[in-house]
């Protein structure tokens, strides 16, 4: 029997949809908007961008900015238990807090 295939969107069919209103591509100005290092973000799956996409394990945890990769791609601190971890991503799969 064959082993079934474990990709990095498996079980997330409920954690990672839309809702009708919000369908498809989001606006321009929220795939292109800065973060400065040192602002507290959650993280907030975009399923329709797929390019700095995080595991969907960390959808809703809060972390803050460190520092910037590249281009678009920021490096987000953040704790999970006792480890604190950190993950590149772009900035759609963020959203800034208060």
């Amino acid at each position: 029997m064959a082993k079934r295939p474990r990709g990095p969107r498996s079980k997330s069919r409920y954690k990672m949809r839309k809702s009708p209103r919000t369908r498809g591509i989001p606006s321009v100005s929220k795939i292109m908007k800065k973060l400065e290092i040192g602002t507290v973000v959650s993280f907030d799956v975009e399923p329709s961008m797929h390019r700095g996409l995080p595991p969907s394990v960390f959808q809703g945890l809060t972390g803050k900015v460190v520092g910037k990769r590249g281009r678009d791609g920021y490096v987000v601190r953040f704790r999970q238990g006792k480890a604190w971890k950190e993950l590149v991503t772009t900035a759609v799969h963020l959203k800034e807090m208060g």
